[in-house]
């Protein structure tokens, strides 16, 4: 009886509608949040902390269990979202009105909340995963970061720690950190 009670609340939070998810997902970042992992052999979990946005800015990825047992719920804005999510991305859509973006990270699922901060999130996002950066572009783009006060994401972490890497008007990227940019086939006005 009591799996059957775990798996209709999974799918009671999984199929959640808009107005609901804003009310019981719970907010990510925040330093009360762990995730877990199943021990097989112990039958228990095993709980962590979350990484921090300067983890996710040196590239850190979290390999999670998928154990239904240890799902997750968050709502976050796409400035904090790990950079290996992004390309997952999926539109939230009521009525032809977009609420969010929703994505899954095995047990954990985020749902996006849509802001005024997300186009200049996506430029800065692009602009650190090309081969070559303008430095006058890097430096507007995390003015404008500061500006609206995003200063604890992973994305104007790593954007500063770009900077310091030279003092060259123009950025070469290790190739580690060039991937392919993340691009939108639907166009959102906030």
């Amino acid at each position: 009886m009591e799996n059957k009670q775990r798996k209709n609340k999974f799918s009671f939070f999984k199929n959640l509608t808009y107005p609901k998810v804003m009310e019981l997902y719970k907010k990510y970042p925040d330093n009360n949040i762990k995730y877990s992992l199943y021990n097989q052999n112990k039958k228990e979990s095993i709980h962590y902390n979350f990484p921090s946005q300067e983890e996710f800015a040196l590239g850190w990825r979290i390999h999670y269990s998928g154990q239904r047992r240890d799902a997750l719920f968050l709502q976050t804005h796409l400035h904090y979202l790990p950079e290996y999510l992004w390309r997952n991305l999926s539109y939230d859509e009521t009525s032809n009105i977009l609420n969010g973006y929703r994505v899954r990270d095995r047990q954990n699922y985020y749902f996006i909340n849509l802001s005024e901060t997300d186009s200049i999130t996506r430029e800065l996002f692009n602009l650190l995963h090309q081969r070559t950066i303008n430095r006058e572009e890097l430096e507007q783009l995390l003015g404008l970061f500061e500006d609206n006060s995003l200063q604890d994401s992973w994305l104007y972490i790593r954007g500063k720690n770009v900077l310091s890497m030279s003092s060259n008007n123009l950025i070469i990227m290790p190739t580690l950190l060039c991937q392919e940019p993340f691009t939108s086939s639907h166009s959102i006005e906030v």
